[in-house]
């Protein structure tokens, strides 16, 4: 068994600028992901991620109001401004698919600075 590729906590505690931190983690991702030689490869991993890695959302009851409208699967998502100015972000979805994604795309957004996720979002859409 592989180890986990990273935790939110450990990005969250992180008091370095987060200039390149973005895109770095995402071209990181992308590799991880590129490295696995079969599609059910990269399944099994993401199904992984959804299980072990997404922090637990906010009030454990979502609502609809932060409900992400549009998507087959049912999603939520809460983010926030913190007092370092760091953007933090929690999601829950009823798809263990959909949570693996919200897992990937925490870890990579998580604790950013406002302005490096507006950056990003062009790269990810």
């Amino acid at each position: 068994s592989k180890n986990p590729p990273f935790t939110c906590s450990a990005v969250a505690s992180s008091p370095s600028p987060t200039t390149d931190l973005v895109p770095s983690k995402l071209h990181d991702l992308v590799a991880e992901f590129h490295s696995l030689p079969e599609p059910a490869d990269c399944l099994k991993h993401l199904l992984h991620y959804a299980s072990a890695f997404l922090p637990p959302f906010p009030n454990s009851s979502p609502v609809d109001s932060n409900r992400v409208m549009g998507c087959t699967a049912r999603v939520w998502l809460e983010a926030t401004l913190d007092q370092h100015g760091k953007m933090r972000f929690w999601a829950d979805s009823d798809s263990e698919v959909t949570r693996g994604y919200c897992t990937c795309l925490i870890w990579v957004l998580d604790s950013a600075a406002l302005e490096e996720v507006l950056r990003v979002l062009p790269l990810i859409y």
